[in-house]
């Protein structure tokens, strides 16, 4: 984790700001089974958001 602040802007166009970058890992669960590991690189931390977004584009 890197501090690292750059803009974001919403759909409403307000603006926000990511606080840090780094790596996430995601265990991912399919009827109560555990599915592979993945790790996610360069994934901006937003406190501001009260949800967690992926984009497609970067998968």
């Amino acid at each position: 984790y890197t501090p690292h602040r750059i803009p974001i802007r919403l759909a409403d166009g307000s603006i926000i700001y990511s606080a840090g970058i780094g790596s996430v890992k995601f265990e991912p669960r399919l009827q109560g089974k555990s599915g592979r590991v993945i790790e996610f690189h360069r994934v901006l931390h937003v406190p501001q958001l009260c949800s967690n977004l992926l984009s497609v584009l970067y998968l």
